[in-house]
């Protein structure tokens, strides 16, 4: 891979978790961010798009809340992302929070749409602000509701993603999480 010219912004970094019936997880920051943080633009948007369709992405679910989009300079990802042809689901968790009750309510909705999609050897993609906190702590959350155990969906998450779930509200909210398959 030859690296970025000048004011480029690098090829998307998906953190990757396979699943045994062919589908995968992926964790990634908020599309169009640039590494050093900077706010996003608009062909660093459309880079990463076609990352996540080169990815075969079919599924693009936003962590990030409504006001940290606008900050980035992204306040229409979704009209993005869906007009790149990948369905986009927006769930939002504050920065470094665990999810809440609210959250909770929401992913009764979005949850089963993930687990079909995975189940149909889909590739689904979480993403926040850097691919971390709340991208790993939902990945986790995800394998959990698979069967997988707490330690060993934290120890899958963190292999895959170096540095993921980065809190220890986090972590404790997925240590107590019984498994669910």
């Amino acid at each position: 891979m030859t690296s970025p010219k000048a004011g480029q912004t690098p090829s998307l970094d998906i953190g990757v978790i396979h699943l045994p019936e062919g589908g995968a997880i992926g964790m990634t920051r908020c599309p169009g961010k640039r590494p050093d943080g900077t706010s996003c633009a608009a062909q660093d948007v459309e880079a990463d798009l076609a990352a996540l369709w080169g990815w075969s992405a079919s599924v693009l679910v936003t962590l990030n809340q409504g006001s940290e989009l606008t900050d980035l300079g992204v306040p229409d990802l979704g009209k993005s992302v869906q007009a790149a042809g990948v369905r986009w689901l927006h769930l939002p968790i504050g920065d470094m929070a665990a999810p809440d009750r609210p959250w909770e309510e929401g992913w009764q909705d979005v949850g089963p749409q993930v687990h079909q999609r995975l189940r149909a050897g889909e590739r689904v993609v979480f993403h926040c602000g850097g691919g971390q906190g709340r991208a790993g702590t939902i990945a986790a959350l995800t394998l959990i509701e698979r069967g997988y155990s707490p330690d060993d969906a934290i120890r899958e998450v963190r292999a895959a993603r170096p540095g993921a779930i980065e809190s220890p509200d986090q972590e404790r909210y997925l240590r107590r999480l019984p498994r669910t398959a």
